[in-house]
């Protein structure tokens, strides 16, 4: 009786802290997501955590393999805001591509209610079938579990008026629009250049047109129709990786990153400061911006924590440390800690600057620009404007936008007036 008193006083605290964060940056929280997080438990979902871990605002890591992240219960910030992006009705019918802990697919069962029906799809069977038991014991039998590859839908449940998927999608399958209706709503964390953006498509005439676009960070989608990158171990020990999302990068070995890395740094002031939130904002800037974005993490071992800057991540839980930067083929430039002489950091604001590796002596001149660029221009989005998803090779494609090919999909995005 008292685990349930405290896990109702955290949960209502969390959605106050959603309310008051969501409406600071724009997008208040609709009535219905605010009645859905208050109806669901988070704590049910996510065992082996304390009730204050579970009810934090932060993503939790539930699996990973051999010191690799697999999947994760998402930040409740981020999950609200795509629950509104997908603009869910009571009665409706939806898909969701990445089942991972069952909490969302508890979420969207509150919102379509008893009318409505939640397909819920993962590739990995242990986490569908966990996800399953919890939704049942959370009582919403209208929320059905299934092992597959999201990639390819469900058309057994189709057609939906409502997909969302859950990991970083590098292509958009055919499939997906198949099975959602026309008029349909479509949400997705899409990966452009380097970066991600939390894209809500429509499905109209002969393609999916944005909505809205917002930011976002998830795990890369796995299946056939997954990213091609696939993360650099690093070191010895298993649990240090680099990453550089843009397939079109530098080709460079884990083993010279690593080698970089374990040399002394050359450090480099900037003057710039920023918050933990505004860090987010920057790494997002450095991913649309520079072909050598990259970003590296460790997971546990205390050792391989101090050859990265020891920056806050904000939204991330448990023992692991972020860095982000750019690279190139000779070299390493990351984000970090760099105070001026006799001014150090105060609050929650860090100094930053540049700790750079390698041989390529300008790759740090190259950061330090893209952070005074940033500072300058912090009021501007590096998201695109506008972005449209078709799958037809013949299709007249507007003029002067950036065209992306995938292997199913071609992405038209309007940058303008932009990067």
């Amino acid at each position: 009786m008292q685990v349930a008193r405290r896990a109702e006083e955290l949960n209502g605290a969390l959605v106050e802290e959603l309310k008051e964060n969501l409406a600071r940056a724009g997008t208040p929280i609709s009535p219905p997501v605010e009645a859905a997080f208050r109806a669901t438990p988070r704590h049910h979902f996510v065992p082996g955590v304390s009730l204050e871990e579970a009810y934090a605002n932060t993503s939790i890591l539930i699996k990973h393999v051999d010191g690799q992240p697999r999947s994760s219960s998402s930040q409740p910030s981020l999950m609200a805001h795509m629950l509104d992006q997908l603009d869910v009705v009571p009665g409706q019918k939806v898909l969701e591509i990445g089942t991972g802990s069952g909490y969302n697919a508890a979420l969207l069962g509150q919102l379509v209610d008893r009318g409505g029906r939640v397909v819920t799809i993962d590739i990995d069977e242990e986490l569908v079938h966990a996800a399953a038991d919890r939704l049942r014991a959370a009582g919403v039998p209208w929320v059905e579990a299934h092992a597959g590859d999201g990639g390819l839908g469900w058309p057994a449940g189709g057609p939906y008026e409502r997909i969302i998927v859950t990991a970083a999608a590098w292509d958009i399958p055919r499939a997906w629009r198949d099975q959602l209706v026309h008029g349909g709503r479509f949400v997705t964390p899409l990966m452009i250049r380097g970066g991600q953006a939390c894209v809500a498509f429509e499905r109209v005439e002969n393609h999916l047109d944005s909505v809205t676009i917002g930011d976002c960070s998830f795990m890369s989608m796995r299946g056939a129709f997954g990213d091609p990158g696939r993360p650099l171990a690093l070191g010895p020990r298993a649990g240090f990786y680099a990453v550089i999302p843009n397939p079109d990068g530098p080709r460079v070995s884990a083993g010279e990153i690593y080698g970089w890395l374990t040399d002394a740094p050359r450090e480099l002031e900037s003057g710039v400061s920023a918050t933990p939130t505004e860090l987010w904002e920057l790494e997002q800037w450095l991913a649309f911006r520079d072909e050598g974005y990259c970003f590296l993490w460790t997971h546990g071992d205390e050792a391989e924590h101090e050859l990265l800057p020891p920056l806050p991540r904000p939204g991330a839980s448990g023992p692991t440390a972020w860095a982000r930067g750019i690279v190139s083929e000779h070299g390493l430039a990351l984000v970090g800690p760099c105070p001026p002489r006799n001014h150090p950091s105060e609050g929650d604001q860090v100094y930053l600057g540049v700790w750079s590796y390698g041989t390529d002596v300008e790759l740090g001149q190259r950061l330090l620009n893209h952070m005074e660029r940033w500072t300058a221009s912090r009021d501007c989005s590096p998201l695109p404007l506008e972005i449209r998803v078709y799958h037809s090779c013949d299709t007249e494609l507007p003029p002067s936008w950036e065209i992306v090919r995938r292997p199913s999909s071609l992405l038209a995005i309007d940058w303008s007036p932009g990067a």
